[in-house]
């Protein structure tokens, strides 16, 4: 279990995507970087959510901590072999990362 203070990024856009996220407690706030510098909310995550699920090579969005945000990291490598063992989470995630990607 991970814990960040309010106003942390977490995950960086263009970072490798070696993580999958699940928040436990608190709120998330999902952003672009625009060129300006300006931030583009894409969304806001809370307990219960997944955070990198796309199967991008590199994060798409950023996340920071809107509050104190626990949560916990899952090494994408072996989110293979979970969803092998349980499909019906595949499927689960698969609705939740294409909502993600909208």
């Amino acid at each position: 279990m991970h814990e960040i203070e309010p106003h942390r990024t977490f995950v960086t856009e263009g970072d490798p995507a070696d993580y999958l996220f699940n928040i436990t407690e608190g709120t998330v706030k999902v952003y672009k970087l625009l060129p300006d510098g300006r931030q583009q909310i894409t969304g806001f995550l809370s307990a219960g959510d997944f955070l990198g699920l796309s199967f991008q090579e590199n994060y798409g969005c950023s996340a920071e901590a809107v509050t104190q945000v626990r949560f916990c990291q899952f090494p994408r490598r072996k989110l293979s072999q979970l969803l092998t063992d349980f499909p019906e989470m595949e499927r689960r995630l698969l609705g939740i990362a294409s909502n993600e990607l909208a």
